[in-house]
């Protein structure tokens, strides 16, 4: 009988490196899941059938679909008869480096949008190294604004990033519509936790406890839900083969960030002073919650 694992995260985690890594292990099924749940799903769904949903994001989560279903069919039948042991890890990222890695593994979505954020057009002849300059540039300075109307991150509901659109100068709707999805980026390691995680799995952030460095279980769920934190990614990950009974593994270094397409110019960007003082704005529950509030 094989131990399914499902790696269920936000991504720009290190996901891929720990799913080929379980794989390896005799006995062991290991899927990397972004969404779980019907909640989730649905939400995808909507996102599928957007005609302005970008090609890059269109093709991404179109392709994670049907796995992500397969996964947590699994994840159901876990108690049921017939069905086998399943195990859901998770990991947690300081937001602001997670939001950073996020850019540039998605840089060939987000182009498009940095184009209208700096009102041009196919006619115009930029390099595209100037476009990922100037346009993050812009999207920094516009969420740095964003915090002069909304204090803290935890006050970011959707209702108030709405209203965002009174207060900062936008190239029309669009340019604003695209505001709020890298907007939405930037927040989603803060929320991810209490609302996605939790409708999927039942388990609230006051459920986690310390087991190990850098590796946390959920109360009350028999060692069958963990957390690795980032930052301890190879110490937790043993710790937690252990925990489930497999044997030590090295972990694989896979997808890279620093090979990516404008990688040098996306971590530019975020040397300067507005990326600085963003990221010490980057605290809120969650990252109190996994120690990451200490910039």
């Amino acid at each position: 009988m094989k131990q399914k694992i499902i790696v269920y995260q936000y991504g720009k985690v290190a996901s891929s490196a720990l799913v080929e890594s379980l794989n390896g292990l005799e006995n062991v099924e290991a899927f990397q899941c972004h969404f779980l749940g019907e909640k989730a799903f649905s939400a995808i769904l909507a996102r599928l059938c957007k005609p302005a949903t970008e090609d890059y994001f269109f093709d991404n989560s179109l392709g994670q679909l049907h796995a992500n279903i397969r996964a947590y069919r699994s994840y159901l039948r876990r108690d049921s008869e017939g069905g086998e042991p399943c195990k859901i890890l998770t990991v947690a990222r300081h937001p602001f480096d997670w939001f950073r890695s996020a850019i540039i593994q998605e840089i060939e979505g987000h182009l498009p949008a940095f184009t209208r954020s700096l009102g041009l057009d196919e006619k115009d002849e930029v390099p595209d190294e100037q476009i990922v300059t100037e346009g993050l540039q812009l999207l920094l300075h516009r969420i740095l604004l964003a915090f002069q109307v909304i204090p803290n991150v935890d006050g970011f509901s959707v209702a108030r990033r709405l209203q965002l659109k009174e207060s900062i100068e936008f190239k029309g709707q669009s340019d604003f519509d695209d505001f709020l999805f890298l907007l939405g980026r930037f927040l989603m390691p803060h929320f991810w936790f209490a609302k996605d995680f939790f409708y999927a799995t039942g388990i609230k952030m006051t459920d986690w406890e310390s087991v190990d460095d850098g590796l946390w279980c959920a109360r009350g769920s028999e060692e069958s839900v963990f957390l690795i934190k980032y930052e301890f990614m190879q110490e937790a990950f043993s710790s937690f083969l252990s925990r489930a009974g497999l044997p030590s593994v090295a972990l694989q270094r896979v997808n890279e960030g620093s090979e990516k397409l404008f990688a040098e110019e996306v971590n530019a960007v975020f040397k300067s002073p507005t990326a600085q003082e963003l990221k010490l704005r980057s605290v809120s529950a969650a990252s109190e919650a996994f120690g990451h509030s200490q910039n």
